[in-house]
């Protein structure tokens, strides 16, 4: 089963129940942006907030990438013939659910690399699609997820209409998966109001694997050693 065909399975499956009669929860603002993590435990409540950095980091990401020119025209020329909010999200989701192949990478891919080399998992699928929507005026929100898991193993976005899952690694543009037994709801562009909080689930029959998030976007991990290099070739050059 691909990643793709998994997470479609978990979109149809029906939620179970959980057994939990108490869910610790938090509310709050992590830089200008407001959230809300539940989970069926404290742990995995803690694991959630443990992100709030990283999707400020990937909110920013978004917002500088909004500027980029490619993108621009992409997300108009997605949204060409769309007239509603809610067509241009389909139109949106099902570019990226076609056109970007599911492969797990350490780092978050930026969008403006993704739609050239047009591989990447749920992290950059994400990040793509809250730029592309950002760019049509369509706010949206992160929801990181624990699944059949300890710790978060799939993102997507919620876009602000009626309030639309939209998860680029599923086949359907408007749901979302079951087996959710934690989440984090990031705010990414500012709205009045919160995405639906439901309650944890119990686990489902099968589970997305662990997100490979290392904080950086992809390239980072050569940034470092190119910064000392330039500073031994410019000590070099002042010691001539």
């Amino acid at each position: 089963m691909t990643y793709k065909e998994l997470i479609t399975h978990l979109q149809i499956l029906e939620p179970v129940p959980s057994l939990v009669a108490v869910y610790p929860e938090k509310q709050g603002n992590y830089r200008g942006s407001d959230y809300y993590c539940v989970a069926d435990s404290s742990d995995k409540l803690n694991v959630l907030l443990s992100y709030l950095s990283i999707m400020n980091d990937w909110k920013m990401l978004i917002f500088e990438e909004r500027k980029n020119p490619e993108l621009v025209n992409l997300s108009n020329e997605i949204c060409k013939n769309a007239y509603t909010k809610e067509s241009k999200i389909r139109k949106i989701h099902s570019w990226v659910f076609n056109n970007i192949e599911y492969f797990r990478t350490p780092y978050l891919v930026p969008p403006s690399r993704l739609i050239d080399t047009k591989r990447g998992d749920c992290k950059s699928f994400t990040v793509l699609i809250s730029t592309l929507l950002g760019i049509q005026g369509i706010p949206s929100w992160f929801k990181l997820v624990i699944a059949g898991s300890d710790v978060p193993n799939h993102i997507y976005s919620y876009a602000k209409t009626s309030w639309y899952p939209v998860d680029g690694t599923g086949y359907f543009p408007f749901d979302e998966i079951s087996g959710i037994q934690g989440y984090l709801l990031f705010e990414v562009d500012y709205t009045p109001d919160f995405p639906p909080r439901p309650v944890p689930q119990g686990a489902p029959d099968v589970a997305p694997p662990p997100i490979d998030i290392t904080v950086g976007v992809e390239g980072a991990e050569y940034m470092l050693p190119l910064a000392i290099l330039l500073c031994i070739l410019l000590l070099k050059r002042r010691s001539k």
